[in-house]
């Protein structure tokens, strides 16, 4: 295994690219049958396909995060079509089945701007 290939296998991790209370626009979502391995186990892997906001409207291009975060996989996995596109932002919330910090998806607004690259 080269020092990439765990990298490659996660692709970009949604909590790095926006923090937490910050909105992004969320265009769509999915699991795509992928585990990655993590400290606690083999987790699945949901897909977002996401875009940075600036003044309320989308910024730059379209780009795929991913998390492993049980939370929003298993929010994913109840997602619909007109749940899209949507302002959401990362949140963390104490988790009582787990006794620690949980990674989630916070709904803020529907979209309605355009979609596409502005910058």
């Amino acid at each position: 295994m080269g020092m990439f290939d765990k990298d490659k296998e996660y692709g970009n991790r949604l909590d790095s690219a926006f923090g937490t209370g910050t909105p992004f626009l969320l265009l769509g979502a999915e699991l795509p049958g992928k585990t990655v391995e993590t400290r606690f186990g083999d987790a699945e892997v949901a897909e977002l396909l996401v875009a940075r906001l600036a003044n309320g409207y989308q910024d730059g291009s379209e780009f795929v995060c991913t998390t492993v975060a049980t939370a929003i996989v298993n929010k994913v996995r109840d997602a619909e079509t007109d749940d899209f596109p949507a302002v959401v932002e990362l949140r963390r919330e104490r988790s009582a089945k787990w006794g620690r910090d949980a990674l989630v998806l916070q709904f803020v607004s529907p979209y309605h701007g355009e979609r596409g690259a502005s910058s």
